[in-house]
């Protein structure tokens, strides 16, 4: 009896089926189902009942399921105790709740979290996001949330904190630039900028989030927004020929391919700033967090 074989069980009754525990344990379901059989030949009794639409325990099954999950539980705090005695067990707790509407830098996360496991640190991270900038600020000002990630219009954001920044720090991640994206299938120019005339013969309407001045002021009488929606934008691009409006830094992450162009505006600079808000008595391990988000802010 293997610990695979035992692990491979517990999967199948987690997951109702052979295919789920496959594909969680990553093992072909012909190996799944090989772990399955040699368990059941080396006790003598059939554990799983095989029907077009599934699995089911038998009795013997569940008893066996029940006895794998107790042996693989007493394994993983055996390995536990056993780094612990050797010092190699997490011993500091990171705590931390996110505010954030910026899906530019919510992508960076995920590197971030697996730097400080690394570092062995127990993490506890609780986040939510919304669509105002008022409503960040209020959640960090409350105290209900620690930090706040956002992507903004740089001359709105300043003048926005202007009134916070006795007591409150805006931490520059990135600068980015705002530029218009369009399908090359709707597009057949080769200019290094996008004229407003042509852009105003291209232009959809695109709804909410951020307000871009610079459009609302320009030639055109339409109020021009873009939106952190990445799905949203691809909607856009693929199926309604729009040119929408994005931060490049969003661009390169999340459409950077030989379908689409991206071009600045001509006479048009919109910088945009992705940023990290909190409380200037925030102590050293989230001002750490902010370090190590700035370090995988960069344009590609």
């Amino acid at each position: 009896m293997r610990f695979e074989q035992l692990k491979c069980l517990a999967e199948v009754a987690r997951t109702g089926s052979i295919s789920g525990a496959a594909q969680q344990l990553y093992l072909t379901q012909q190996a799944a189902s090989l772990n399955i059989k040699q368990l059941e030949q080396e006790l003598g009794a059939d554990l799983l009942i095989r029907t077009k639409n599934g699995v089911a325990f038998t009795d013997s099954g569940k008893a066996v399921v029940s006895f794998a999950q107790e042996v693989l539980a007493a394994k993983d705090n055996l390995t536990k105790t056993i780094r612990q005695l050797q010092g190699e067990c997490e011993q500091e707790e990171f705590r931390i709740k996110i505010c954030s509407i910026s899906s530019v830098t919510n992508i960076v996360l995920p590197t971030v979290l697996a730097e400080l496991n690394a570092q062995q640190k127990n993490i506890s991270i609780r986040m939510v996001l919304t669509d105002s900038l008022e409503a960040l600020f209020a959640q960090v000002q409350s105290r209900e949330y620690d930090l706040g990630l956002l992507s903004f219009n740089e001359n709105v954001l300043l003048e926005k904190f202007t009134v916070l920044a006795e007591q409150y720090q805006l931490e520059i991640l990135a600068r980015d630039e705002m530029v218009a994206v369009m399908d090359k299938r709707f597009y057949k120019g080769e200019q290094e900028q996008l004229s407003l005339t042509e852009y105003a013969s291209h232009l959809k309407t695109i709804y909410n989030i951020i307000p871009i001045e610079e459009m609302r002021s320009s030639a055109w009488d339409t109020n021009v927004v873009c939106s952190n929606d990445a799905e949203f934008h691809r909607e856009m691009l693929e199926k309604t020929g729009a040119i929408v409006m994005m931060p490049y830094l969003a661009y390169q992450y999340f459409f950077n391919s030989k379908k689409y162009v991206a071009l600045p505006l001509e006479n048009s600079s919109t910088t945009m700033l992705h940023a990290a808000f909190y409380r200037k008595d925030a102590d050293e391990q989230l001002r750490q967090f902010v370090d190590m988000l700035r370090r995988e802010m960069y344009i590609k």
